[in-house]
């Protein structure tokens, strides 16, 4: 990898992305934005709302984790979902209810829930 004090920050979060382990297939990884911005328009509700909404569907198939800074205060909270190597879907300005219907029709039925996408 480049010095990281020459590269752009988007540069070095696609350096980052694609030096993790890739998801497993049949498997889903959902990234919750937590940086400052995202937890002062909710995150932490979203994160909560996903751990808790993924347990009550009994999905063992889905990892939930917080990420930092996702780059658009405007947007948040976000959460990425991405499953094996397939496009990642980047869902917006979320809420505890829009979690649940991303649960149900995403993670579990595999449906992008298309009017909460970016």
């Amino acid at each position: 990898m480049k010095g990281l004090a020459f590269m752009k920050p988007t540069a070095i979060l696609s350096e980052l992305k694609s030096k993790r382990p890739p998801v497993k297939e049949g498997r889903y990884r959902v990234r919750v934005g937590m940086a400052t911005c995202g937890i002062s328009a909710g995150a932490d509700l979203v994160y909560d709302a996903f751990v808790s909404a993924v347990k009550e569907a009994g999905l063992d198939n889905v990892e939930v984790i917080p990420t930092g800074c996702v780059g658009r205060c405007d947007l948040e909270p976000m959460a990425e979902v991405t499953r094996a190597q397939e496009p990642p879907v980047l869902y917006i300005r979320l809420d505890p209810d829009k979690v649940k219907k991303i649960v149900q029709e995403h993670l579990a039925a595999g449906k992008v829930v298309s009017e909460y996408a970016s």
